[in-house]
């Protein structure tokens, strides 16, 4: 399954998420029934360019399921890169 996301600003996503969103973070997905949801901590958020599949986020945390201007809170797979190249075999 999948669905297609809009990219949510940082200043939006630290009005939504009072505590701020950090800079190893990225928001997404504040349309209505368009999110992610319970469960799916740990899925990946996709970017496609040019017709190649990039991983861009990891679902993380969010407020509310597909409730129109409450996005969901990603970890920035590019912040953390050095890491999972170290640990990969």
């Amino acid at each position: 399954l999948h669905v297609e996301l809009n990219a949510v600003n940082k200043t939006f996503c630290d009005r939504v998420y009072p505590r701020g969103v950090a800079s190893s973070q990225l928001c997404a997905g504040a349309e209505a029934g368009k999110s992610s949801c319970h469960g799916d901590s740990g899925g990946a958020l996709v970017a496609t360019v040019d017709g190649y599949a990039y991983g861009y986020g990891i679902v993380s945390y969010g407020k509310a399921c597909g409730k129109e201007s409450i996005p969901v809170v990603y970890t920035r797979v590019t912040s953390f890169l050095d890491w999972i190249e170290g640990h990969m075999d």
